[in-house]
């Protein structure tokens, strides 16, 4: 199994074939997915955390603010 969606797969969860409305799709349910160009780079394991349930924030840095 790769570690990435394939643009059919993409195309089955957002139900659109074209890039943009797929990265409009995976934005308003919080799924986080990163461009290269053209490409639309989305994890497996992003989808399956989503499916379960699993909220995703921004960022997976350090948290600075934390700090005493």
């Amino acid at each position: 199994m790769a570690e990435f969606l394939t643009s059919q797969e993409r195309r089955e969860l957002t139900g659109f074939a074209w890039r943009g409305k797929q990265a409009d799709w995976l934005r308003s349910k919080g799924l986080p997915f990163k461009t290269d160009g053209s490409r639309l780079i989305v994890l497996r394991t992003h989808v399956h955390q989503w499916l379960a349930g699993k909220k995703f924030s921004g960022g997976g840095g350090v948290n600075l603010g934390a700090i005493k």
